[in-house]
């Protein structure tokens, strides 16, 4: 489910039209993964006490960028996309979208594959 939001963050969704553009102006191989690397430190620098030791953190980002083949202003660019997305809820509702797509989805195979009514009348 967390790939299928990823991929969907990197082709685009409304709200967070910059995360797509930062993919498209830096040819990134696996962007997802460079996406989820980036949301993992987002979301847990949330927590209160999580990200502990700042020059730890600065030289995990610097690892990061590296990784992906970016200077690191152009990682920081993608963090700070990323930050924005999650404060005004972008992040939520594509998961949501993922949730509900998936779920009705298993809702009708189970509607489908059942021969009972569903409704005694």
């Amino acid at each position: 489910m967390g790939l299928q939001v990823l991929q969907q963050l990197t082709r685009g969704v409304v709200g967070a039209e910059g995360i797509k553009d930062f993919f498209l102006d830096n040819k990134i191989k696996n962007g997802h993964r460079a996406l989820g690397q980036v949301l993992f430190f987002v979301e847990g620098a949330r927590i209160e006490g999580e990200l502990f030791y700042d020059c730890m953190c600065s030289l995990e980002q610097r690892l990061f960028a590296h990784q992906f083949g970016l200077p690191l202003e152009k990682w920081d660019c993608l963090r700070l996309l990323v930050e924005k997305a999650l404060r005004e809820g972008v992040l939520d509702r594509v998961r949501e979208e993922m949730l509900q797509r998936y779920y009705a989805q298993k809702k009708l195979q189970l509607i489908a594959g059942n021969s009972a009514p569903l409704f005694n009348d």
